[in-house]
């Protein structure tokens, strides 16, 4: 009895280590590549969809120890994932136009191949399909798969901002009210969702805290990196200028008061229902803020 139990905890922890040996003969199941089959026809449906961008981003980042283990369609990934990465990475940053680019007398993309070639082979042989690696190739392939996911956050958000800014030449917008309106509901809904969350889990002052820290680590952090990269290009030796006069300074100007004001009034108007103010009382500062600000936007069209 005691040699049965302890073998059954043996198993148990060689099945929690990240380099155990998996067995040569066990299915492969791929998460979001793999056939559904006992799933729901709308689910089986999603998936034929989903299945292209899902085998494209398992094949642009790289995979580390999936819940502690490893398993071969990590080796799998892992291994061929050079390649793909150093297209990824030139297609962010030169576009389209960066498969004509040459580098002397080479192409850049022969380049990239071969590095991304040689890269592979050598993951391949180091790599093992049924162990886990070293935990310094995993902090490698943690950071690369960090890399790529940062990349193809902001391909997709320069392609959001692209089809906004096609609408409003095709409606006659301006840009200014899409990205007040559609872009600002879509930029902040995963706060809404996890504000209400944290709200309805009985902790008001950290969902509170959380409306404030959100919008200003994305001011704080997001507007002075891109300017400081901006400035840091240069503008050809010339100082850059702004037109206090144009009206998308004057649009952004009232944007701020605005912001300003809503904060001001936030802080003030919580605390005194003690974070848990009626729903009347908080749609009618929304709508008295809102209304003026969005009114205000429109005659400066």
């Amino acid at each position: 009895m005691a040699a049965d139990l302890m073998e059954t905890l043996t198993m148990a922890q060689k099945s929690r280590d990240p380099t155990v040996v998996h067995s040569k003969n066990q299915s492969v199941v791929v998460p979001g590549l793999t056939w559904p089959a006992d799933s729901h026809i709308l689910l089986k449906f999603l998936w034929f969809i989903q299945w292209p961008f899902v085998l494209l981003l398992w094949a642009t980042v790289p995979p580390c120890c999936h819940d502690g283990r490893w398993f071969q369609w990590h080796y799998i990934f892992a291994g061929l994932s050079p390649l793909p990465i150093a297209l990824l990475l030139l297609t962010a940053s030169k576009g389209w136009e960066g498969y004509i680019v040459f580098v002397g007398p080479i192409p850049l993309l022969l380049i990239l191949t071969i590095i991304g070639v040689v890269l592979s082979i050598l993951l391949l042989l180091i790599l093992s399909p049924y162990k886990a690696p070293h935990w310094t190739l995993q902090i490698i392939l943690t950071l690369a798969a960090f890399t790529t996911s940062i990349t193809w956050l902001n391909i997709i958000a320069n392609e959001v901002i692209s089809i906004l800014q096609t609408f409003g030449i095709l409606f006659d917008i301006n840009t200014a009210i899409l990205g007040l309106t559609i872009l600002a509901a879509g930029n902040s809904m995963a706060d809404l969702v996890a504000d209400t969350v944290i709200a309805r889990a009985g902790k008001p002052e950290m969902a509170f805290a959380c409306c404030f820290g959100s919008p200003l680590l994305s001011n704080v952090l997001g507007l002075s990196i891109a300017f400081t990269v901006r400035i840091s290009l240069g503008n050809n030796g010339d100082p850059y200028e702004i037109d206090i006069q144009n009206s998308d300074y004057s649009q952004v100007k009232l944007s701020w008061i605005f912001l300003g004001a809503s904060l001001l009034v936030t802080v003030v108007f919580f605390p005194i229902f003690k974070f848990n103010p009626p729903r009347y009382a908080d749609s009618g500062v929304a709508t008295a803020l809102n209304i003026p600000l969005h009114t205000g936007h429109m005659e400066l069209c």
